[in-house]
């Protein structure tokens, strides 16, 4: 219905602003009490759905009424919150013409290659879906955004940590501090590239469960596609970070045409994954998609990284032999917890949990035998044990 697409266009917009303002919430430092607003949000969020599916009132106008709800809340909360901080969204201070026509030409030369490269990078993303649904049909397509849905989960936290590491480098590159700059993506990129293999091996092994749990038996053919897809966030942490020095930096023509390239390049493995076998493709269907997305993604963030650590200074075959190291000392151990809890256990949820317990135990074993695989020291550990510890006594 015509009335859908214009409450979806509103959504949208309000989804617009509101990544703007956590923006600036974030580059005025005021993430943390950003994010406690957030949790309220969504603690109001959940009740009013909760009502809503318990008063059998949930249909999909409804569904927009609350998005538009929550977003104009979200957006009320922040504003408050910048007030008290004495931070106006929209400044009654007027500039100068001269300052207006720089800011202007400075938005349209950082802006312009981000928003050509984000508009074909959308038709070709939307091509792939295409590819899938012309050559696999619905229920491929279903499987894929099953699976897609895992994979952004795996992502939740890394995606979390990433404007605050963009906040800072944007700082470092702003007062001059090549050294900080270096310092900040040697500690953090490794870092939370590491935490990402931890929560994409714990799905990737007992994939089979992880459909089952998700989707129900009847999606029970995602499993591989769930498997390759929990692998798919260990390098869009890498793009999330890869694209803070970026941007920082203003390099984003240089960002677009890496990024087209690997889009084009893209298109066509996914064409020859996805295309039935008369065609000259391989036929994979989901299994496929999430498999391209996996190497495409590989390669793409590896050659931007290549550009950064140049930039950097940085050695870029030690940043790729830590990507390889995580995944094999991690997965080894993430495949032993699977397997421990699948000998002992022959129940679907009770055996996933206790992988999760026994994998727990074995990555805190890691962290003090391999610490530098997190970025860290065991001095470092043993200080935040201590500060963790006091800070359970003080509340």
């Amino acid at each position: 219905k015509p009335l859908f697409i214009w409450l979806a266009l509103f959504w949208g917009f309000l989804y617009w602003s509101h990544q703007i303002v956590y923006k600036i919430i974030d580059a005025y430092g005021l993430t943390v009490d950003g994010e406690k607003a957030i949790i309220i949000k969504n603690l109001i969020g959940l009740c009013i759905l909760g009502a809503l599916y318990y008063l059998g009132e949930l249909n999909l106008l409804v569904l927009f009424i609350y998005h538009f709800f929550i977003f104009v809340l979200m957006l009320f909360i922040w504003w408050k919150l910048l007030k008290n901080n004495n931070i106006e969204i929209v400044p009654s201070q007027r500039l100068e013409k001269g300052l207006v026509n720089k800011y202007s030409i400075e938005f349209y030369q950082f802006s312009m290659p981000l928003f050509f490269g984000g508009l074909f990078g959308f038709f070709l993303g939307f091509a792939d879906r295409w590819l899938l649904q012309l050559f696999g049909g619905s229920s491929e397509q279903g499987l894929y955004s099953i699976s897609y849905k895992v994979g952004a989960l795996c992502f939740l936290f890394t995606a979390s940590m990433a404007p605050l590491f963009t906040r800072e480098i944007s700082r470092a590159y702003g007062d001059n501090r090549p050294e900080e700059m270096r310092r900040l993506f040697l500690r953090f990129v490794p870092m939370l590239y590491s935490i990402a293999v931890c929560i994409g091996a714990f799905f990737f092994f007992p994939s089979e469960k992880v459909t089952i749990l998700f989707g129900g038996e009847s999606f029970k053919g995602a499993t591989m596609s769930i498997a390759l897809m929990s692998l798919y966030p260990l390098h869009q942490t890498y793009g999330q970070l890869n694209s803070a020095v970026y941007f920082a930096t203003g390099q984003t023509k240089l960002y677009r045409n890496i990024g087209l390239s690997i889009a084009l390049f893209g298109l066509i493995v996914s064409y020859l994954f996805l295309a039935p076998k008369g065609n000259f493709g391989l036929n994979l269907g989901s299994t496929g998609l999430a498999l391209k997305m996996v190497i495409v993604q590989f390669i793409g963030q590896n050659i931007m990284l290549w550009y950064n650590t140049k930039y950097l200074n940085i050695s870029f075959f030690k940043m790729l032999g830590h990507q390889f190291l995580s995944i094999i000392i991690i997965g080894a151990i993430a495949g032993l917890a699977t397997l421990i809890a699948d000998t002992i256990f022959y129940n679907i949820i009770v055996s996933f949990l206790t992988s999760g317990l026994i994998y727990i135990v074995f990555l805190m074993g890691i962290l003090f035998i391999f610490p530098s695989l997190f970025s860290t020291n065991h001095n470092e550990i043993i200080q935040n044990i201590k500060l963790f510890k006091l800070k359970i006594i003080s509340s």
